[in-house]
């Protein structure tokens, strides 16, 4: 069964931010409320130590390494479930530079040209 809940005193700060909030996410101050209350007390897919344990398995070394991995995954060449966990940063620059992902604005450019050519279908 439903609750009502109240928020008592609220500063005309916060009400104003929250109001804004709900507008960009077009909703109502109650939706934007409970969508926040909804977020805040969801239980987490994977624990800290599994993450970790994934990050370790990616062979993560540097910072450099994981904005590589992040941009090829985020581009659909790189899969993080399918990749075994022994391909070490080096050998996963090897496959980005296969794939001919030699800098950061080549990877842009081509990024730029995807996003061109699906608009212009």
């Amino acid at each position: 069964m439903p609750v009502n809940l109240s928020i008592k005193n609220a500063p005309d700060d916060v009400v104003e931010r929250l109001r804004q909030r709900a507008a960009k996410n077009h909703r109502s101050l109650q939706g934007e409320l409970l969508a926040i209350i909804e977020t805040a007390t969801l239980t987490p897919k994977h624990s800290p130590a599994e993450i970790l344990a994934r990050i370790k398995g990616l062979g993560i070394e540097t910072p450099a390494n994981s904005v590589e991995i992040i941009r090829a995954a985020r581009d659909g060449d790189y899969d993080l479930d399918a990749q075994p966990a022994s391909m070490t940063p080096k050998q996963f620059l090897a496959r980005v530079r296969e794939l001919e992902l030699r800098t950061a604005s080549e990877s842009v450019d081509m990024i730029r040209a995807d996003r061109e050519r699906d608009e212009s279908r």
